[in-house]
């Protein structure tokens, strides 16, 4: 390249000197330019540009070791929350594995609404023994069987019968 521009004449070498000292004068264009000239020649030394280069270098890697370093502390910020959360499940009486599966199962995003549901869940009514409420047949039970459709007939006539007297007292 030297000899190229040896060969210019003055006047084009004053003119090219002239351009190159506009660009390098120009804060907009001074490191498009210095970029340019290094990537033309990689043997240029230009402090300016390589400072700049190892500078970046160096915030790249210290901003990676940064997000690593947020990322696990995130991360254990949430874990202890989670043990936090377990420990006031298993006080209350809960599996922690029983509510993160219900969690799971029914779409819920929260450890306490998930143990309410299950709370509410395990609360539903409990089954009532039979002997409780045992089921008793009328006692015509027999007349029923016999004929199902005169039986209800006369049932039927016996409340109507019952609703007149009612009527007639009033």
């Amino acid at each position: 390249m030297s000899n190229e521009y040896e060969e210019l004449s003055l006047e084009d070498q004053q003119a090219l000197g002239q351009t190159m000292h506009r660009l390098l004068s120009n804060p907009e264009l001074r490191k498009t330019t210095l970029g340019l000239l290094k990537k033309s020649d990689p043997s240029v030394s230009l402090p300016e540009i390589e400072l700049e280069e190892k500078l970046n270098e160096v915030t790249e890697r210290q901003q990676e070791k940064i997000s690593a370093l947020e990322s696990r502390l995130q991360q254990k910020e949430l874990m202890e929350k989670r043990e936090k959360q377990f420990a006031s499940l298993r006080e209350k009486g809960f599996d922690p594995a029983e509510v993160e599966k219900t969690m799971v199962d029914k779409r819920i995003a929260d450890y306490e609404t998930a143990a309410k549901y299950l709370e509410l869940e395990r609360a539903s009514a409990p089954p009532t023994p039979a002997s409780i409420t045992p089921i008793q047949l009328p006692e015509d039970a027999k007349a029923i069987m016999k004929n199902p459709r005169g039986w209800a007939n006369h049932e039927a006539h016996l409340a109507i019968n019952d609703l007149i007297q009612k009527r007639r007292r009033i």
